[in-house]
Order: structure tokens, then sequence, then C-alpha cells
């Protein structure tokens, strides 16, 4: 039934057959390994490359809040002497109007 040249070409053909599987299979883990190993490395660059961003970002924002704090601090202590001297120049006027009526008596 099954004579020796049909057995050769049947284990030549099954060899050819698990190679080719084991080329592939080999291959294809050899690839995934290769890019996972690159696409670490690009990701680990992205994620430092993102952290150096935010903190440059954060502490532009911590300079626009100080310089914003400072702004509103200057207005509040020009309003404030405003206020002090409309407050003086007041009681002066009162007490020179004081000052009159008692002369007045």
């Amino acid at each position: 039934m099954w004579n020796t040249n049909t057995l050769c070409r049947m284990d030549g053909s099954v060899l050819i057959i698990v190679c080719s599987i084991t080329g592939v299979i080999s291959g294809a883990l050899l690839t995934y390994f290769v890019l996972n190993g690159a696409l670490k490395s690009k990701k680990d660059s992205i994620i430092e490359e993102a952290k150096k961003e935010g903190e440059a970002l954060k502490e532009k924002k911590i300079l626009q809040a100080k310089e914003k704090f400072l702004e509103m601090k200057s207005q509040h202590d020009r309003e404030v002497g405003e206020k002090n001297n409309k407050v003086k120049h007041l009681s002066t006027m009162r007490m020179k109007k004081k000052v009159n009526y008692m002369r007045s008596l």
C-alpha cells in the first residue's frame, strides 16, 4: 500500500509544513518582542517629554498667578491709599470747621 518513496515524500512534506509553521511562529514572536521593545522605548520617551512639558506649563501658570496676585495687590494698595487720603482730607476739613465754629463763639 505505502511504498518507500511515498513515505519519504510525505515525511518531507510534513517536515516542510512543520518547519514553515515553526518559522512563522518564531518570526511572529521575534517581531513581537523587537517591536514591543521599540514601542516601550518610544512610549517612555513620549511620557518623559510630556512630563517635561507639563512641568514647564505648571511653572508658567504659577508665574502668571504670581504676577496676577502682585497686580491685584498693587491695585488694592492704591485703592486703600486713595481711601485713606480721602478720610484724612475729610478729617482735616472737619477739624477746620470745628476750629472755625469754636472761633465764632
